[in-house]
This record gives C-alpha cells, structure tokens and sequence, in this order.
C-alpha cells in the first residue's frame, strides 16, 4: 500500500505536494524541517551539516520551489508584506492566508500602495524575472523587471493592458 501511495504522490503537483505533506503532519502553514524527519536528512546530505534547520537554506526561498514547501514560514509565505514575491501555491508556498498570523498582520498594514521608491520592489522585481524567464526571452523579462521597479503599484495596470 505505501508504494502504491508513494507512486501516487508522486503524480501530484507543487500545490498538490505541498498541501498533501502540510496536512500529514496536521498544518497548513509550518515549517516542516524538524517535523518531518526525511527533510533534515535530506538537507544535511547537501553537506550543511546534521542539524539543518530552515533558516540555513533561507537564503533559497527566492528561488526555489521546494525550499519555500517545506519551509514557508521562514520564506516568508505566512507574512502577506514579505519580500517573497512568488507565495502562490503553484510557487510553493502553502495557504497560509487563513492563519492567524497571516491576518494580524493584514488587519494592522496600511492601506495604502507601497512608493515607488521602495526598496521593497527590487527584490519583487528579481523574483518576477526568474519566475518569468523560463516562459519568455530575458530581455521581455527584464523588461517586466524594468517596469516594476519604475511603476510600483501601476506595474499591475501596465501588465494588465500588455496581455
């Protein structure tokens, strides 16, 4: 029966992946390094180390779907104002917007659009680019890039009308 299960996991996508071990170990949203034993071992294989933890691999979470799966609350996916621009659940991260710390910090943030000018764009923006350009030549990708960082909020509208 275990294989059979296995073989069937293994046909599920990022989402699917994600939501199936946040539930085995009763989540929705939680760093699962520590709790599920393969992922320690599986980190400390990569050389890091025994006691690998998420945030040895934080560094990842722009980047890689697997990091931000297994471990979304370091990545940032649990905090709507993080600088993970990619915290969808076909990006890896798991639905955390029903937890509470999701919400408080909803219910507490400004209502209104980020400048510009913030420093929080760049990193949006270099995420944006990484995610797009598998789909299409670097230099629409960096043109994406390029638009974000110079319209802020208005990237939406931009984006909107080109597509």
């Amino acid at each position: 029966e275990s294989v059979a299960r296995i073989r069937e996991w293994s046909n599920y996508g990022i989402a699917e992946t994600t939501r199936m071990y946040q539930n085995a170990v009763g989540f929705k949203c939680h760093d699962l390094v520590g709790t599920i034993p393969f992922l320690r071992r599986w980190l400390a294989n990569g050389g890091a180390g025994k006691n690998m933890t998420c945030h040895h691999v934080k560094n990842l979470c722009s980047s890689s779907v697997f990091v931000r799966a297994f471990c979304p609350i370091t990545c940032g996916c649990g905090d709507p104002i993080s600088d993970l621009f990619l915290s969808g659940i076909h990006e890896g991260c798991p639905m955390c917007n029903s937890t509470k710390t999701y919400q408080d910090v909803i219910s507490q943030a400004p209502c209104t659009d980020l400048a510009s000018n913030s420093p929080m764009w760049r990193p949006w923006a270099d995420q944006l680019v990484e995610g797009i350009r598998k789909v299409m030549p670097i230099d629409d990708a960096n043109l994406f890039r390029n638009k974000m960082l110079t319209l802020g909020c208005s990237f939406e509208g931009w984006y909107k009308q080109k597509a």
